[in-house]
C-alpha cells in the first residue's frame, strides 16, 4: 500500500515540497480528496490525502491547526496545500504544530493545479491496487494448489513469508509459535524481555477472541512493527498470523494478499480440525467400551490398543469444567478446545495416557497407564485452562486397577468423587479406605471376621512372624500393582525373596493373586483385618 514516502520517491512527484521535516510520511494513502470546506474532517475518508488552497483559513491559523488535529485523528495521510493564492506562506507556528502533531504537509507548486496533482496520485494508487490485486490472486492460486496437495500450516506460512518478503509467525490457540526462516533475521526479538512483551500482547489479543487486526511496535525493539491478523476457524480461540515489518518499504504486504492468505489458512485449519474431530469420535467409542464389563477380547479396538501398550496399571480421572455463570460457551466448541489442550499436556508429561471424550458436556475422561507425573499433569491441565480460557475445573481420580477390564471401577470411583464435591474446583483422589469403612459399618464383626478368614486364610489375623511377613509382603505386592521389582524395592528385599513369598501366598489361596476377582477381595480383606481397626 502506497504512502507519502513511496510517492515522493518517484520522479513524477519531484515538484512536491515537504514543509514538515519532522512528521512521518509512513501513513498509507488510499484516496485523494480536494476540498476547501472548513469541516472536511467530518466527511473525508480515512487515509486520504487532502488537497486544498486553504481558502477557508486565509486569516485563521487557529482554525487550520484545529483542522490538522481533526484530520490526524482519522487518521489522514496528510495535507498538500497550494500557497500564494489565498495563503502566501505557512507560519512557523503552524508548521511547528504540524511537526508536533506528526502530521505531514506538502506544498503544491504554482505550475500544477489541484486536479492535476489529484489525477497523478490517484493513477499511481490505482496502478498499485491493480498490482496488489493480481498478486493476491496469484497468492490465492498458489496457496490453494498447496492446500489441495496436502501442505501443512508450517508449509503455508513459510510460502507466505517468501511471497511477502517479511518474517512471519503463527500462534496457535494453545500458545505455541510456528516461525519461518526469515524470522531469524530479526535479531532484536531474540532477547527474553522482548519475547515476553510480544507474547503478552499476542495472548491478550487472542483471548479477547477479537476479529480485528492489531498493529503494535515493541517498546524495546522500535524498528520492528508487528501486525496481527486473527484467523477465524472452528477453534474457540483463533489462530493469529503475525507479520513483522523490519523493512522500511515492504512492497508485497497488502490487504488483498493478507485477506487471501487468511482465507486459505482458515481452510487448512478447519481441514485439520475436521480430521481431529473424526479421531475424537473414535475416542468416544473407546470411552463407551471402557464402561462395559465385556472381556477385552470381545472389544477389538481395545484389544489392539492394549496389545500395543501392555500395562498392569490403569487409572481413570474425570475432568469437569466449571464455567462462571457470566461465561457463555458453545459446549461442543469448548469441549473440542479443552480436549486438544489436555491431549497436548499429556503428550509432554505422560505420553501413554489417553484423553477420552464423554457423552456429557464439559466432561472429559483421562485414562492413565502408568503413574508417571500424574498429579503434576493434572495440576498443569488446571493451570492452562485458567490461563487460556479463564475456566476453573474439578478433577476426580479413581483408584488404580491392574487390568483394563476393571477400569469401569476406577471410572465409577472418579465419578463419585466429582458427585460428592459438586462445583468445587480442585484435584481429589478417591479414598478407598473410607469407602470400605462405610460398607463395613453395616456388617457385624462376626461376619467381617468370617469374610477375612475365608479370603486370607491364616494371614487374616497372623500371630507368628512368618505369617506376619507374608501378610506384609502381600499388601506391598498389591499396592505395587503386582510388580515384583517395585515390591522388592519398597520392602528392601531381594527379588527372589519376594517371588518366593508371593508364590507361597498363591499356593495358600490356590489362585493367582493378580486375578481381578481375588485381587479385589484380598485388598478389602487386608483393610478390614488390620489390627486396632
Amino acid at each position: 500500500m502506497k504512502t507519502l514516502h513511496d510517492l515522493l520517491q518517484q520522479p513524477a512527484f519531484a515538484d512536491l515540497t515537504i514543509l514538515t521535516t519532522e512528521a512521518s510520511l509512513r501513513v498509507p494513502i488510499v484516496n485523494v480528496d480536494i476540498s476547501e470546506t472548513p469541516d472536511i474532517a467530518s466527511f473525508i475518508e480515512p487515509h486520504s490525502l487532502l488537497l486544498t488552497t486553504g481558502m477557508a483559513f486565509k486569516d485563521d491559523e487557529e482554525g487550520l491547526c484545529q483542522l490538522m488535529n481533526s484530520l490526524k485523528k482519522l487518521p489522514c495521510a496528510g495535507m498538500a496545500i497550494k500557497l500564494n493564492r489565498y495563503i502566501p506562506t505557512l507560519s512557523t507556528r503552524v508548521l511547528d504544530y504540524a511537526n508536533q502533531l506528526d502530521f505531514p504537509i506538502l506544498q503544491i507548486p504554482d505550475s500544477l493545479t489541484l486536479g492535476q496533482v489529484s489525477y497523478k496520485i490517484l493513477s499511481t494508487i490505482l496502478e498499485d491496487r491493480t498490482e496488489e490485486l493480481f498478486f493476491s490472486m496469484e497468492t490465492q492460486k498458489k496457496f490453494a494448489n498447496m492446500l489441495f496437495k496436502g501442505a501443512t500450516l508450517p508449509n503455508l506460512i513459510e510460502q507466505l513469508s517468501q511471497m511477502v518478503e517479511q518474517p512471519i509467525l503463527l500462534l496457535d490457540p494453545f500458545g505455541h509459535l510456528t516461525s519461518t526462516n526469515r524470522f531469524d533475521s530479526i535479531s532484536s526479538i531474540e532477547t527474553t524481555n522482548v519475547k515476553a512483551e510480544m507474547m503478552d500482547t499476542l495472548l491478550h489479543h487472542q483471548q479477547k477472541r477479537s476479529k480485528d487486526s492489531l498493529t503494535f511496535t515493541l517498546s524495546s525493539a522500535e524498528t520492528v512493527s508487528v501486525s496481527v491478523f486473527p484467523i477465524q476457524s472452528e477453534y474457540y480461540l483463533p489462530y493469529l498470523l503475525i507479520i513483522f515489518d523490519n523493512n522500511p518499504a515492504p512492497q508485497n504486504v497488502s490487504p488483498f494478499v493478507i485477506q487471501q492468505a487468511l482465507v486459505i489458512l482458515a481452510l487448512a485449519i478447519n481441514k485439520e480440525q475436521a480430521l481431529k474431530n473424526k479421531q475424537r469420535l473414535a475416542q468416544l467409542n473407546l470411552f463407551q467400551q471402557l464402561l462395559q464389563t465385556l472381556p477385552t477380547n470381545d472389544l477389538p479396538e481395545l484389544s489392539s490398543m492394549l496389545q500395543a501398550n501392555q500395562s498392569n496399571y490403569y487409572r481413570v480421572a474425570l475432568l469437569q469444567l466449571l464455567p462462571n455463570q457470566s461465561q457463555t460457551f458453545y459446549p461442543s466448541q469448548i469441549d473440542e478446545y479443552v480436549y486438544e489442550l489436555v491431549e497436548q499436556v499429556l503428550a509432554e508429561s505422560n505420553p501413554t495416557a489417553r484423553v477420552l471424550p464423554t457423552d456429557q458436556p464439559y466432561h472429559l475422561a483421562l485414562l492413565f497407564r502408568n503413574s508417571l507425573a500424574l498429579r503434576e499433569s493434572l495440576i498443569c491441565i488446571q493451570e492452562k485452562l485458567e490461563h487460556f480460557i479463564n475456566i476453573k475445573s474439578a478433577l476426580g481420580v479413581g483408584e488404580p486397577v491392574n487390568q483394563f477390564s476393571l477400569c469401569h471401577f476406577s471410572y465409577k470411583e472418579a465419578l463419585s468423587v466429582l458427585e460428592n464435591h459438586v462445583v468445587s474446583p480442585g484435584i481429589r483422589f478417591y479414598d478407598k479406605q473410607k469407602s470400605i469403612h462405610r460398607i463395613a459399618e453395616n456388617v457385624s464383626k462376626e461376619e467381617m471376621a468370617y469374610f477375612c478368614e475365608s479370603i486370607l486364610k491364616e494371614l487374616a489375623y497372623p500371630t507368628n512372624p512368618t505369617d506376619l511377613e507374608l501378610r506384609r509382603t502381600l499388601a506391598a505386592y498389591l499396592d505395587s500393582q503386582c510388580k515384583i521389582v517395585e515390591t522388592a524395592e519398597k520392602m528392601f528385599l531381594h527379588r527372589n525373596t519376594v517371588h518366593y513369598r508371593i508364590k507361597k501366598c498363591q499356593n495358600l489361596f490356590d489362585a493367582p493373586i493378580d486375578s481381578p476377582e481375588l485381587s479385589l477381595q484380598l485388598r478389602v480383606a487386608l483393610y478390614l483385618s488390620q489390627p486396632n481397626d
